[in-house]
């Protein structure tokens, strides 16, 4: 098999498999896993926010902690 065979043969097989999960995404249960997706990700998004602002108030708190340390050692 030459290399334009085998190129070919895989740009053939991409096609197939992109085809296969369209159709998949668009039945009912595709539809169903996207949600079940979109609801999973929301929720790891809100969980990260959190996070995150806890992150923030953290480091607000060390920064005074570190400023008042500072200050009272001179």
């Amino acid at each position: 098999m030459t290399n334009g065979t085998k190129t070919l043969l895989g740009f053939l097989a991409g096609i197939a498999v992109g085809a296969g999960a369209y159709a998949f995404l668009k039945s009912k249960k595709g539809q169903a896993l996207k949600e079940d997706l979109k609801e999973k990700a929301n929720e790891v998004k809100d969980e990260l926010s959190t996070l995150v602002e806890k992150g923030k108030a953290k480091l607000q708190e060390w920064e005074q902690e570190n400023s008042n340390t500072s200050t009272s050692n001179s």
